[in-house]
């Protein structure tokens, strides 16, 4: 197995843990949210679970990783901000806390899995160096 193998298992399987942790959760702010009698935010969680769900088979199903990686960033990035302004009770901040470790590795701004440096399997810049070395040279020396 490649490095690069082993890198998408590890992003994929994240990826998964995420979608399902956050249905689940989702699922439980809802029933909880009903429960209290909020049903303004039952049916905002129940929104965000079903759209989960499709990034779930866009993920399992389709095998498409980025749009659902995509979607899952989305929809954590909009609630968040939906709940921030629209809602300030306790359990939608707790909810808010919950999504920030998926949204930041989502983005790519997380710290698990780490990120790779830019360029890092181009050898552009040295074959560049050396053509510049080469035409630069001093005959002669």
């Amino acid at each position: 197995m490649s490095k690069k193998d082993n890198k998408d298992l590890v992003i994929g399987g994240f990826l998964s843990f995420s979608l399902m942790a956050q249905e689940i959760i989702a699922i439980m702010f809802a029933f909880y949210s009903y429960r209290q009698g909020e049903m303004g935010l039952a049916t905002f969680y129940l929104a965000i679970a079903g759209v989960l769900i499709v990034a779930m088979g866009i993920f399992y199903i389709f095998e498409h990783h980025s749009l659902a990686r995509l979607l899952l960033a989305t929809t954590l990035f909009v609630g968040f901000f939906f709940l921030l302004v629209g809602a300030s009770d306790p359990t939608s901040l707790m909810w808010c806390l919950t999504i920030v470790p998926d949204h930041c590795t989502c983005t790519g701004r997380g710290l698990w899995p780490p990120p790779e440096p830019h360029h890092a399997d181009r050898p552009v810049c040295r074959i560049h160096l050396d053509s510049l070395r080469r035409n630069h040279a001093v005959p002669g020396a």
